[in-house]
């Protein structure tokens, strides 16, 4: 505000008779304080981005103006000086310059690589074996087959009348011996009397060596049981061998081979089975299946793998859609799948991270036999990639093609690659308009070291200029 006018010089004294001097006029009363300026409005805080320059300094409040100097008292002495004026109150703060607009995001960072697969987690312990299950029953002995018809016995000849003894001649060689005349039998033949065989329509059907090798079909077995018979088509009901139950109609019942050897004193303990068995037990119905079943110690022969009549093969589990189904893990050197484009059509580029970031990876523990696992949950994967999810028919149990997960993560990679491509190009532009900036910014800090050393040099000129008016009004003083 305007300094207030300073008071007037009081009134001289009026010159009193010659001899003592006059007292002293009154001082004049202090002018007031002038009002201060008001203070300016403050600036809205802007943007959180970087902050604006600093708005210019608002002008310096005027000086008030000097008061009007009282007159000259006549040749009395001089008054004593008024008491000076009161400054003036400081000018009002210029409004504070408004926030500069925020700067644009710097681009997000390239992500960093994929730290270290974590160590596997200790294998949980093997569940307790299942009880063994009880022995089945002994299956029915099978009818002994009927005995062959004994030959008939040949008409004895007529006696002839009994003639007067001779003396006894000597006794000749011994002729060859004759052919068998066995038609249905058991004989004895070879030069050794080595073999035992049973006939049939004047035939050997099964021979038996003196070292116990039983031989179908074949006279010279080359091992415990030889059967030579002619090959037989699958489509016909004919076989080398057949082994047949005696069990009344029931789903998986039929015959089966046992393989058995020496274990400890048992002689024969059974370690595996084959068995060909009806799938149903419906008559007339005689699709059936193949299993294999294996044998853990202090347990029964339990089935591990089986062939369906659909031809579908299950290890550990009974196979219900797949060709192959496997219960446990599979492992192999490698995996090869079809992926011939002559065996392809409407071939389109997948989604990438459309669909990545839609599916939930998870871990869990398999509820038959705790172990721990990781991958997608097939009812969440199928809202997204309905044709990777497939549902057993019989089951109703849904599983997922994790091949089919291969595709949407390479065209993944490629966005994440390019995105962050985009990224670097953003920051090296940064970098690049940011030297330039720091280039600009030395710049101003050169120009204005200068303009502060002028401006040090004006005021020490203003200084002499003020000392230099100082003194003329010392002169100009009477």
């Amino acid at each position: 505000g305007p300094t207030g006018a300073t008071g007037a010089t009081g009134a001289a004294g009026p010159t009193g008779a010659t001899g003592a001097t006059g007292a002293a006029g009154p001082t004049g009363a202090t002018g007031a304080t002038g009002a201060a300026g008001p203070t300016g409005a403050t600036g809205a805080t802007g943007a959180a981005g970087p902050t604006g320059a600093t708005g210019a300094a608002g002008p310096t409040g005027a000086t008030g103006a000097a008061g009007p100097t009282g007159a000259t008292g006549a040749a009395g002495p001089t008054g004593a000086a008024g008491a000076d004026g009161a400054t003036g109150a400081a000018g009002p703060t210029g409004a504070t310059g408004a926030t500069g607009a925020a700067g644009p995001t710097g681009a997000t960072g390239a992500t960093g690589a994929a730290g270290p697969t974590g160590a596997t987690g200790a294998t949980g312990a093997t569940g307790a074996a299942g009880p063994t299950g009880a022995t089945g029953a002994t299956g029915a002995a099978g009818p002994t087959g009927a005995a062959g018809a004994d030959g008939a016995t040949g008409a004895a000849g007529p006696t002839g009348a009994a003639g007067a003894t001779g003396a006894t001649g000597p006794t000749g060689s011994t002729g060859p011996t004759g052919p068998n005349g066995l038609v249905s039998g058991v004989a004895t033949y070879g030069s050794s009397n080595n073999t035992t065989a049973i006939y049939a329509n004047n035939a050997a059907l099964i021979n038996l060596t003196t070292t116990g090798l039983v031989g179908i079909g074949t006279a010279s077995p080359g091992a415990m049981f030889d059967v030579h018979y002619a090959s037989q088509s699958f489509g016909s009901t004919g076989a080398t061998m057949q082994l047949t139950s005696t069990d009344t109609q029931a789903a998986d019942l039929g015959g089966s081979i046992a393989f058995a050897g020496q274990d400890g004193a048992i002689a024969a303990r059974t370690f595996a089975v084959i068995a060909g068995r009806k799938e149903n037990s419906t008559g007339s119905n005689y699709a059936g299946y193949l299993a294999f079943a294996t044998r853990a110690n202090g347990s029964v022969p339990v089935e591990a793998m089986r062939i369906t009549s659909a031809g579908l093969v299950g290890i550990g589990t009974t196979p219900s859609a797949e060709k192959l189904e496997v219960n446990g893990n599979v492992k192999a050197t490698s995996f090869i799948s079809t992926s011939d484009e002559r065996l392809k059509e409407n071939i389109q580029t997948s989604p990438g991270l459309d669909v990545i970031t839609r599916l939930t990876g998870v871990s869990w523990q398999w509820r038959n036999n705790q172990v721990h696992d990781a991958g997608v949950i097939a009812q969440q994967t199928e809202k997204v990639l309905p044709w990777a999810v497939i549902t057993d028919a019989k089951t109703g149990y849904k599983a997922v093609k994790y091949n089919a997960l291969f595709a949407p993560l390479i065209e993944s990679t490629k966005e994440l690659y390019g995105m962050c491509k985009a990224n670097g190009d953003a920051i090296e532009s940064l970098k690049q308009e940011n030297l330039s900036l720091s280039r600009d910014l030395a710049s101003v800090k050169v120009e204005n070291q200068r303009l502060s050393s002028e401006m040090e040099q004006i005021k020490a000129q203003q200084q002499e200029l003020l000392r230099r008016l100082e003194a003329l009004e010392k002169r100009s003083q009477p």
